[in-house]
Formats: C-alpha cells, structure tokens, sequence
C-alpha cells in the first residue's frame, strides 16, 4: 500500500562550509586548520528530521546534476524522503506553459504548480496533475485561469 505524503518542505537547500582557523583572519589573509561541510538548509533540516522520526515526508525542489546534488539526494533517500518527480513535473508544467503560449513568468508558476501536485502522492508519476487538476490547482494558487 502506497503512503500519502503527510509533509512537503519548499525551500532551502544549502552545505554549510564550517572553517576552524586558529585566530580571526585580517583581510586577505586564508589560514585555514580545518574545514567541514555539512548538509543544510531552512527547509531541508526539519524535513529530514520528520523523516527519521518516520513521518512520510516530500521535498520539492531542484538540485544540480553534480556532486553536491547527488549528495542531497543520497542523504534524503537515507532518511526516506520521496523526491521522486518534483523536478520532472517542474519540467512538465513549465513546457506546458511555453506550448501554450504563456510567458515566463506563468511557465514558472505552472512548473511550481505542477511539481506540487507531483509530491503529494509516493512515488514518480502518481502524482502527476492532469490538464483539469493543473488548472485547478493554479487557481487556486495564482487567482487566475489557465
């Protein structure tokens, strides 16, 4: 049986770099003993904690296809967050909106509209808004028709 999607996190996704230097620097100066980076954000911390404590827990947002975004997708997969599909739908809503005709500013609404509709079902695809719910959907959020 598939689990709804209780809580969804929108926001930031961010590495903090942490530098252990053995004085305050002067300006220009770069002695550095120690660095750490570590995994954060405003949105990201609290998602992945409901998530370890079991909550059935979404992240929408988008992540680089390089080091940094696998290792966001690594360490929410590890604390079962489903990002699965967010970032397609984005693409989808987003294409939408060009092959209709709408300008760049609604494309990105359609695109965000569309990725949340995507996060509320587990998985890739479920959750996908049909042409109805899209419009719906970006009523509600935008005051507008589609």
């Amino acid at each position: 049986m598939t689990r709804n999607i209780e809580v969804v996190g929108l926001g930031a996704l961010d590495i903090d770099h942490l530098y252990r230097v053995e004085r305050i620097l002067e300006d220009g100066e770069s002695v550095v003993n120690e660095t750490l980076s570590s995994l954060g954000g405003s949105a990201t911390n609290p998602i992945y904690g409901l998530a370890r404590l079991g909550g059935a827990i979404g992240f929408c947002g988008i992540v680089g296809d390089d080091a940094e975004g696998r290792i966001f997708i690594e360490d929410f997969e590890k604390a079962s967050v489903d990002t699965t599909g967010a970032g397609d739908a984005f693409a989808a809503g987003f294409l939408y909106g060009l092959l209709t005709g709408k300008g760049l500013r609604e494309c990105g609404w359609l695109g965000d509209t569309a990725a949340r509709c995507s996060i509320s079902r587990a998985g890739a695809r479920k959750g996908f808004p049909t042409a109805e719910e899209l419009a719906r959907h970006y009523h509600r959020l935008c005051s507008q028709e589609l």
